[in-house]
């Protein structure tokens, strides 16, 4: 930003004298040749260093480099208006120097105009391009697994570029797989944008775009608020010394609970089950239903 600030200040100051000698006709007296291959010499080395600088800023992903490459482009300009004003003046038009100096100023304007453009950005966090977004979604929903992708942000900070986004997958897949589906899907990301530097990825049972922030909204009850209901409804069945234990599936705003049950409970009893223990717990407002398994040994 402090870069761009210089150009600027310096774009003003050749232009404004450029302006004044224009206005006042100063002259110049004829340089000669060894002048004028001087400056040549100067803008061919500075042009040089433009293009390595800004080939190593392009190559480490550094702004502070870029932004000295075009630091080194403002000298060539600068260098250019020289030797063109050292032309005009070795043949007689010394008015040349003052037009091709105003226009010099304006280019270095420009140049530290969009230093400090770039420098604003980073520092607000802007968000990547729209079609950059479209095309990280597309990346994300080709992994396998993947059902749905929303609310993915992007935002650049510094010259890193940070992404979170929600990642939809099977309802009752298990947690180590839902995860291993999210950093996949990070993995994907990183191949094809080198430069993110942060993934962030929220893994969703459904898809609840647009339904806000969760934590904002009264939540369900967690296993042992859940187990306990559950016991005071159903320790008094005789299949309650059966079940091993529960599986709580979050959907839809309920909870539904597949029940596990050892293998001394008779079939016929297991299938009558869910019903039975359903209908026992009906007045819980969070059952979204009961289902039963065997336990596997």
């Amino acid at each position: 930003m402090l870069l761009g600030s210089v150009l600027i200040f310096v774009a003003g100051a050749i232009a404004w004298s450029s302006l004044q000698r224009l206005y006042t006709g100063t002259l110049i007296s004829a340089p000669g040749i060894w002048a004028m291959l001087l400056a040549l010499v100067a803008l061919l080395a500075k042009e040089a260093l433009f293009r390595y600088t800004m080939g190593v800023a392009k190559r480490v992903k550094s702004k502070l480099l870029e932004a000295n490459a075009w630091h080194s482009r403002s000298d060539v300009l600068s260098t250019a208006v020289v030797l063109v004003a050292l032309v005009g003046a070795q043949f007689g038009i010394g008015w040349l120097d003052a037009i091709a100096a105003v226009i010099v100023g304006l280019l270095v304007g420009k140049v530290g105009w969009d230093l400090l453009w770039e420098s604003a950005r980073e520092l607000v966090d802007t968000a990547l391009p729209e079609d950059a977004q479209q095309d990280m979604h597309q990346v994300a929903l080709g992994v396998p697994g993947v059902e749905g992708v929303h609310d993915l942000r992007t935002r650049q900070s510094a010259g890193h570029v940070i992404v979170d986004l929600h990642v939809v997958v099977g309802a009752r897949i298990s947690v180590s797989e839902a995860h291993e589906i999210g950093n996949e899907v990070s993995r994907r990301l990183r191949r094809h944008y080198p430069a993110l530097s942060d993934v962030t990825f929220h893994i969703d049972p459904e898809d609840d775009a647009g339904e806000g922030d969760p934590s904002r909204f009264p939540g369900l009850p967690l296993r042992p608020a859940v187990e306990q209901a559950l016991a005071e409804r159903w320790s008094s069945l005789s299949c309650w010394p059966h079940i091993v234990e529960y599986r709580l599936h979050y959907l839809d705003g309920k909870i539904t609970v597949v029940v596990f049950v050892d293998e001394a409970l008779e079939t016929s009893v297991a299938t009558r089950l869910p019903d039975r223990l359903a209908e026992r717990a009906s007045d819980l407002p969070w059952l979204g239903g009961v289902e039963a398994e065997k336990a596997l040994d």
